[in-house]
């Protein structure tokens, strides 16, 4: 039985300490910890360094509630103190795993398995074909360029590098040519040689769309801001352009490629990989000047939490302004980036659903994918040359989550979401036209003097670029001279009468799909397609026919799919709820039929912010696999695989129905005879991690090792710093009344009990994680050593130069895996298969 605490914090334990003091303490604790350290890898209690407490309490709606590791939100990067006290948490947490004994067998299994060629599937941008590379284990991949997709999926064959040293004493990557063996594939960007260490990663990119130009950005440990640059592709040389202030988001090419829109915000002078970040504006940036002449499109000042995103439309006609607050809820303004005088128009105007462009109709309408009055999705066509704006429903939703959408090659190419796995259909356009008489006289149409930039930008912005002839001069004039003619019939306008369903794209069987997405004039378009045990496949789909091949298949020395068996099973939530759990193992590996089970098993989850887990392919899953264990994946409500209703079961005060699926879950893997709760180990990342830390507290009976990684874990606090403000819309807010209720009873921070008997854990978190601040780790991870009245242990492992996850160098993905492999071993107390 799942039993609710009431949320208690331990007192102060004694006075504040100088950093200079704390310091020498905590070295202290570290030698005596090494004198006393054991040679094996038996449990061991840690011995934590001390942690100082201070006298916090705040009033939230009449509830007093305590803070006493508040001064842990400080910042590594500016607080010694903290800094001081993460390397010795830090160095207890590695010394501790260090001592398994399989922890290096896991460590070499992990390196052997990654150690393959890697092709992401190819993608056309003007003459060239396009792809990233990864020979195996690089720490960051590489994107190459061919002149067919053929030469790309065989990249190895056809590229061939030499390193060289250039003048400047730094190493580069050259090309080894001859006349007679031209080489068929080019390096475009190495992010390898960024930095020594791998840790500054590719974060995103746009190529323009005649494929001259990539604008693409850069993120240093981790980070979420960005620095943009633009790439030549004619020379692969840099333009020199450089555009900082830059989170989320990416940017959205004119058609005639002369430069794009981007959204950013003012860079914080203090705390700038903590403090919130308010007040984003829209801008344009012309190639080949510098960011500060970047022309201002739209801001809010009177809105400073509203975020946007720019997109210009396929026809190049509309700038569709997508508009947040929090949430997945926005508006959609757009501007006529074909009449400067026209004012912005807002096709949605109210935050009450998701609403995205996917594409424009060939008779011009902007097509947006919603849940508006569809939970599962359906697809809107709006024409804003109306007045006022008419729309229609042109895909209507059905029983799969519509996940993606995009017009490719004329048609609609969709990925449903079927039970948690991936289902491709193709629509196609129905058009009419009539005949019309012409008049005598056509209209003068007007002459726009601004280029479509200028027209999208505001009053005061518009005056000084029309004063500007060369800030004008390489616009798209639309207009010209009044002419007569003779009556006349002639066939009117396309008119967009519906989309029809197509054919439904054949897939290998239960996996997820990627890279659905290409051109207008596309033929046809290459796709990943991945499963638990299925990796790195390539298909190539006929736009015109819907048929599949496949192109390529990539995967570890030796590895066979039928190895492994992956099923579906539905059990019941504590409310009668239906949830879906994927398990993955050794094929043969069965559940015991008469008394406990003894596999062990990792229960992994996320449940929020409507995102899906669906199956794909990991090679650190492949190895728990492989080691004898048995990988769980629910599919818990609070995502988003079953759509809207499915997502907002689990949010703000619902939240409750998350935990309550994930240890159903578990309860389910015990009772069906898989494993028993101390073979049992469950992980979760970010919102997961936020999983994980509820139900360990809410279930230590249950669980026998626990994972949570880069968690957000105070949920009193986590809208105060960085990117927080926008979860409200999943968590609740605890400036109303019934929410704070709801949060505090499930913060894992604020609920854990001195002397209550934990399951081992191991907190993982990264010092420079500016989307979820480690503090939250840190002050779980300094509450729980203090709580747990067990022998488990609770270490704190924390990466440095990394961030949320995204672009970490391979090294440190497989130094982690096996760290928290490792650590599974030890504590759920099995023999591994290795």
């Amino acid at each position: 039985m799942r039993t609710h605490r009431t949320p208690q914090v331990a007192a102060p334990a004694h006075a504040a300490r100088s950093p200079l003091a704390l310091g020498a303490q905590i070295l202290g604790a570290l030698a005596l910890l090494a004198a006393c350290g054991s040679t094996d890898g038996a449990r061991q209690r840690a011995e934590y360094p001390a942690t100082r407490t201070q006298d916090l309490t705040e009033v939230f709606h009449g509830t007093e509630v305590v803070d006493p590791y508040r001064w842990l939100e400080g910042d590594v990067r500016t607080d010694p103190e903290v800094a001081a006290w993460v390397r010795a948490q830090d160095q207890v947490a590695r010394r501790s795993l260090a001592r398994i004994d399989e922890r290096d067998a896991i460590a070499e299994r992990l390196e052997e398995l990654w150690d393959y060629p890697k092709v992401n599937a190819p993608a056309r941008h003007g003459e060239h074909w396009y792809s990233w590379v990864n020979s195996g284990l690089e720490a960051q991949s590489r994107l190459v360029r061919a002149s067919l997709p053929e030469f790309l999926l065989d990249w190895e064959a056809n590229l061939e590098m030499t390193d060289f040293t250039d003048s400047d004493g730094r190493d580069e990557i050259g090309f080894d040519v001859s006349p007679d063996e031209p080489t068929l594939v080019e390096l475009v960007l190495d992010p390898n040689l960024l930095s020594e260490d791998g840790t500054v990663a590719y974060s995103g990119g746009a190529f323009s769309h005649d494929g001259r130009y990539l604008a693409y950005g850069t993120s240093a440990s981790g980070s979420d801001w960005k620095d943009w640059q633009v790439l030549d592709l004619e020379t692969l040389a840099p333009t020199g352009d450089v555009l900082t202030g830059i989170k989320w988001g990416g940017v959205s090419w004119m058609p005639d490629d002369s430069g794009f829109f981007y959204a950013r915000y003012d860079v914080p002078e203090e705390d700038k990989f903590t403090a919130r970040v308010t007040d984003q504006r829209v801008w344009f940036h012309r190639v080949g000047t510098p960011q500060s002449d970047d022309l201002l499109i739209h801001e809010r000042p009177d809105q400073p939490e509203w975020s946007f995103s720019p997109r210009v439309s396929d026809d190049g006609r509309w700038l569709v302004l997508h508009i947040w607050m929090a949430g997945n809820d926005n508006q959609v303004h757009v501007f006529d980036l074909e009449n400067a005088s026209a004012t912005p128009l807002a096709l949605v105007d109210q935050f009450t659903a998701d609403y995205s462009y996917v594409g424009t109709a060939p008779t011009g309408e902007l097509l947006l994918r919603t849940d508006q009055d569809a939970p599962n999705g359906r697809v809107l066509a709006v024409d804003p040359r109306t007045e006022p704006p008419t729309w229609m429903e042109v895909v209507p939703e059905r029983e799969w989550r519509l996940e993606g959408i995009d017009e490719v090659g004329g048609r609609l190419v969709a990925e449903y979401l079927a039970d948690a796995s991936s289902r491709v259909v193709l629509y196609d356009f129905v058009t009419s036209q009539e005949e019309v008489e012409t008049s005598d006289e056509v209209a003068d149409a007007p002459n726009a003097s601004e280029d479509a930039a200028t027209a999208a930008a505001t009053d005061a912005d518009r005056s000084a670029v029309a004063a500007s002839a060369d800030a004008t001069s390489e616009g798209a004039a639309i207009g010209g001279d009044a002419t007569d003619s003779a009556p006349t019939t002639a066939l009117g306008p396309l008119v967009l009468e519906a989309c029809v369903e197509g054919p439904t794209v054949e897939l290998p069987g239960i996996g997820s799909v990627g890279g659905l997405t290409g051109d207008t004039d596309a033929t046809e378009v290459f796709f990943a397609f991945s499963s638990f045990a299925t990796p790195g496949q390539i298909h190539r789909l006929d736009l015109a026919t819907g048929t599949t091949e496949l192109a390529h298949q990539d995967g570890p020395k030796g590895l066979d799919p039928s190895d492994y068996t992956v099923t579906q099973v539905w059990y019941e939530s504590k409310d009668g709820t239906r949830v879906p759990m994927f398990l993955c193992h050794r094929a043969g590996l069965e559940p015991a039929t008469d008394g406990p089970g003894e596999h062990p098993t990792l229960l992994y989850g996320y449940g929020g912010f409507d995102v899906s887990l669906t199956p794909g392919f990991s090679v650190s899953r492949l190895v728990w696999m492989e080691m004898g264990g048995v990988f769980a994946m629910p599919n818990l409500r609070g995502g988003g695989e079953f759509g809207e209703a499915w997502h907002s079961a689990g949010t703000r005060t619902r939240k409750q129905n998350v935990f309550d699926d994930f240890i159903a879950a578990g309860e389910w893997l015990v009772a069906n005879g898989w494993t028993r709760p101390d073979r049992l180990a469950i992980q979760g990342g970010s919102n997961g991690g936020l999983l994980v830390g509820a139900c360990l507290i809410q279930r230590p009976d249950l669980f026998g090792a626990c994972l949570p990684a880069v968690g957000v874990m105070d949920m009193l606090r986590f809208h105060l710093f960085t990117a927080g403000r926008y979860w409200v819309d999943d968590y609740g807010s605890v400036d109303v009344p019934e929410e704070f209720q709801a949060l505090l009873a499930y913060s894992p921070y604020h609920n854990l009990e001195d002397g209550a008997q934990y399951p081992a854990t191991l907190i993982t978190t990264a010092d420079t994680d500016d989307r979820v601040v480690p503090g939250h780790s840190f002050k779980f991870a300094a509450r729980m050593q203090a709580a747990q009245g067990g022998p488990a242990p609770v270490l704190l492992r924390v990466e440095s130069s990394a961030g949320h996850g995204a672009g970490k160098p391979t090294a440190k993905r497989i130094a982690e895996a096996a760290d928290l492999w490792a650590f599974l071993v030890r504590e759920l107390d099995f023999e591994p298969r290795l």
